[in-house]
Protein backbone atom coordinates (compact mmCIF):
# COMPACT_ATOMS: atom_id res chain seq x y z
CA UNK A 1 0.00 0.00 0.00
CA UNK A 2 0.99 3.68 -0.85
CA UNK A 3 0.23 4.62 3.06
CA UNK A 4 3.57 2.67 4.43
CA UNK A 5 5.82 4.78 2.40
CA UNK A 6 5.32 8.48 3.08
CA UNK A 7 7.69 9.91 5.25
CA UNK A 8 7.00 13.76 6.32
CA UNK A 9 7.29 15.38 9.05
CA UNK A 10 3.26 16.68 9.09
CA UNK A 11 1.72 13.46 8.15
CA UNK A 12 0.87 10.71 10.49
CA UNK A 13 3.32 7.44 9.64
CA UNK A 14 1.66 4.05 9.15
CA UNK A 15 3.90 1.10 9.82
CA UNK A 16 1.47 -1.60 8.65
CA UNK A 17 -1.77 -2.35 7.13
CA UNK A 18 -3.51 -5.62 8.37
CA UNK A 19 -7.06 -7.20 6.58
CA UNK A 20 -9.30 -9.35 8.47
CA UNK A 21 -9.73 -12.62 5.68
CA UNK A 22 -13.26 -13.51 7.48
CA UNK A 23 -14.70 -9.94 7.71
CA UNK A 24 -12.26 -7.82 4.93
CA UNK A 25 -11.64 -5.22 8.15
CA UNK A 26 -8.68 -3.19 7.87
CA UNK A 27 -6.65 -2.87 10.95
CA UNK A 28 -3.97 0.15 10.63
CA UNK A 29 -0.75 0.26 12.79
CA UNK A 30 0.27 3.95 13.14
CA UNK A 31 2.21 6.80 15.08
CA UNK A 32 0.94 7.79 18.16
CA UNK A 33 0.32 11.46 17.84
CA UNK A 34 -0.72 13.40 20.87
CA UNK A 35 -3.06 15.74 19.77
CA UNK A 36 -6.66 16.62 18.86
CA UNK A 37 -8.32 16.74 15.97
CA UNK A 38 -8.71 20.46 14.07
CA UNK A 39 -12.42 20.36 14.38
CA UNK A 40 -12.34 19.69 18.23
CA UNK A 41 -10.00 22.73 18.80
CA UNK A 42 -12.36 25.18 16.36
CA UNK A 43 -15.14 24.15 18.27
CA UNK A 44 -13.39 24.82 21.95
CA UNK A 45 -11.69 27.94 20.36
CA UNK A 46 -14.14 29.37 18.09
CA UNK A 47 -11.60 30.60 15.35
CA UNK A 48 -7.52 30.70 15.32
CA UNK A 49 -5.66 33.87 14.80
CA UNK A 50 -4.34 34.84 11.67
CA UNK A 51 -1.21 34.03 12.41
CA UNK A 52 -1.84 30.32 13.90
CA UNK A 53 -4.40 29.81 10.78
CA UNK A 54 -1.81 30.97 8.30
CA UNK A 55 1.20 28.29 10.11
CA UNK A 56 -1.43 25.33 10.48
CA UNK A 57 -2.50 25.79 6.46
CA UNK A 58 1.28 26.17 5.54
CA UNK A 59 1.87 23.03 7.17
CA UNK A 60 -1.54 21.24 5.43
CA UNK A 61 -0.73 22.59 1.84
CA UNK A 62 3.15 21.43 2.55
CA UNK A 63 1.69 17.62 3.38
CA UNK A 64 -0.69 18.02 0.41
CA UNK A 65 1.80 18.70 -2.03
CA UNK A 66 3.94 15.80 -0.70
CA UNK A 67 1.31 13.36 -0.77
CA UNK A 68 0.66 14.36 -4.51
CA UNK A 69 4.40 14.27 -5.36
CA UNK A 70 4.01 10.83 -4.14
CA UNK A 71 1.16 10.57 -6.41
CA UNK A 72 -1.42 9.80 -3.66
CA UNK A 73 -4.42 11.93 -3.36
CA UNK A 74 -6.19 11.84 0.19
CA UNK A 75 -9.54 12.40 -0.89
CA UNK A 76 -11.87 13.24 2.93
CA UNK A 77 -9.93 16.35 3.64
CA UNK A 78 -11.24 17.97 6.95
CA UNK A 79 -10.97 19.03 10.23
CA UNK A 80 -11.58 15.93 11.83
CA UNK A 81 -8.98 14.04 9.82
CA UNK A 82 -6.78 16.99 10.70
CA UNK A 83 -4.54 16.66 14.24
CA UNK A 84 -3.26 19.91 15.70
CA UNK A 85 -1.43 20.70 18.62
CA UNK A 86 -2.64 24.74 18.43
CA UNK A 87 -5.18 25.66 21.38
Amino acid sequence: MHHKKLSHCNIVKVYELYIESTKGTIYSVMELVKSREMFEVIHELGHYSEKVACKIFRQILEAINYMHEEGICHRDLKPNNILSNEG
